[in-house]
């Protein structure tokens, strides 16, 4: 799956969905694009974003928020959650929130509930102009520190 061809496709249906004056269609087109993601793979090699958060539980967990795409409808982010013991998390700590720019190779995870893949945004508004996608890191590259 390419960058620039999934955030192309995410940006198309956020413009649709945003075109329509009711909730009925607009959820229409949501049903529209779980299509459309259902028939991607998922894994993504080499795809790059901005680290836009950081996060860590008491326990240490970390969440890391990673915009891939910012268009004129739509901002797409990767979200992944991983614990102290992930060959990554050490990495994330020399990245620096807002400007750090990373490379991922990985997997979305899939929910066939709602979007086909995980997506943790609260509204349909939200998964459809601003998606946050959950996925599984296999490697990861910050591209620079500063």
């Amino acid at each position: 799956m390419k960058q620039a061809e999934f955030t192309r496709e995410i940006e198309a249906y956020c413009v649709k969905y945003m075109g329509l004056t009711n909730e009925i269609a607009r959820t229409d087109v949501r049903l529209l694009r779980k299509q459309h993601l259902a028939r991607q793979s998922g894994i993504f090699i080499s795809w790059t974003g901005t680290v836009r958060s950081i996060s860590t539980t008491q326990g240490g967990k970390a969440t890391i928020r990673i915009t891939v795409d910012k268009s004129a409808c739509s901002k797409t982010s990767f979200t992944l959650e991983i614990d102290r013991s992930h060959r990554n998390y050490q990495l994330f700590s020399s990245a620096t929130e807002g400007k750090s720019r990373i490379s991922l190779t990985g997997k979305i995870l899939v929910d066939k509930s709602y979007d086909f893949f995980d997506e943790d945004s609260l509204t349909e508004k939200g998964s459809m102009t601003a998606p946050e996608f959950m996925i599984e890191v296999i490697s990861a590259k910050i591209m620079d520190a500063s």
